[in-house]
């Protein structure tokens, strides 16, 4: 997410009730299963941007795409949750070479 948005300048909302939770984590509070899902490795979902008109057609043809948020102008990347917007700081696993 965070990599999509510095890149092509703009800002991405995502709800958090739409991000999926691994059921591993089923044991875990519901805002460190969030954090999970949004930091850790291994667990792979593909992401991707679209138009609204074409979002509307990929979920009819493809029932398991979810429409996370959406893209708008501004920078960086926030989490709707409950009606409040929080910034994320970019986390996750970092590949070394």
């Amino acid at each position: 997410l965070h990599t999509i948005a510095r890149e092509s300048a703009v800002a991405i909302r995502v709800e958090a009730s739409k991000v999926p939770l691994h059921p591993d984590t089923k044991d875990l509070d519901q805002s460190k299963r969030l954090l999970s899902a949004l930091n850790e490795g291994e667990d792979f979902e593909l992401l991707g941007t679209c138009a609204p008109a074409v979002a509307a057609l990929v979920m009819r043809e493809f029932p398991g795409f979810v429409l996370l948020g959406e893209v708008r102008s501004g920078q960086g990347v926030c989490l709707l949750n409950e009606g409040c917007e929080t910034p994320l700081t970019e986390g996750g696993y970092e590949h070394r070479w």
